[in-house]
């Protein structure tokens, strides 16, 4: 004897993601649906803080720049003279990474060497 509390499958499309909105709304329990769409949010959330933090691991020098309070070109001066650690982008860019960056915020920005007088 089949058991009463178990859920037929046999009326039911094979694919959820496949059946019209008429059809989830007759065949999947409301609390269900609301689930899915609790979800389906979460999981978009979650995609755009890793968007995020994935464009936030590498700053321009500008950004990075305001961050510190120094100048753009007083940044490029010292990646240049490799005091500040960072990489050319395919751009020929300076990107400054986010770790090098909260280093540089706790340490402080290397001073520029004086131009020797000629």
């Amino acid at each position: 004897m089949p058991n009463a509390n178990r859920l037929s499958l046999t009326n039911r499309p094979s694919s959820i993601s496949t059946m019209t909105t008429q059809e989830l709304n007759t065949t999947v329990a409301p609390d269900i649906l609301e689930e899915i769409r609790q979800i389906k949010e979460q999981n978009l959330e979650i995609l755009r803080l890793m968007r995020v933090a994935r464009d936030r691991r590498w700053y321009n020098l500008q950004d990075a720049g305001e961050r510190l309070g120094r100048a753009a070109w007083t940044l490029r001066q010292l990646c240049s003279r490799g005091k500040i650690r960072a990489e050319k982008g395919e751009d020929g860019q300076w990107r400054i990474s986010a770790d090098e960056l909260s280093r540089l915020e706790q340490e402080g920005v290397p001073k520029l060497p004086q131009r020797s007088a000629k």
